[in-house]
């Protein structure tokens, strides 16, 4: 659907294909991806607050702390709240 759209605006001006070859994985798949090539994973970002280090307290913070578990990867995050993650998912479980 978006390259149709994509295909009327540009109305032949120019071919511009976007390409997301992860938009079908789960984010262990793609940790674990990630993890096959080497990707530096201490360099990469998730935190919704930016800062020094990761808030640990976040969606994404905590979806990342998930992911690495499911996909059995140490995650070498820095977290300001390394534990918060464990009670999200239980209370998202419940």
């Amino acid at each position: 659907a978006f390259q149709a759209m994509q295909d009327l605006a540009l109305d032949g001006y120019a071919e511009i294909r976007l390409y997301a070859p992860y938009v079908n994985l789960s984010k262990a798949e793609i940790v674990a991806e990630g993890a096959r090539l080497n990707t530096p994973f201490a360099q990469t970002w998730s935190c919704y607050k930016g800062g020094e280090r990761h808030c640990g307290r976040c969606g994404t913070c905590v979806e990342r702390r998930e992911a690495f578990h499911l996909a059995g990867y140490p995650d070498p995050t820095d977290y300001e709240d390394p534990a918060f993650w464990l009670d999200a998912l239980q209370a998202r479980r419940a």
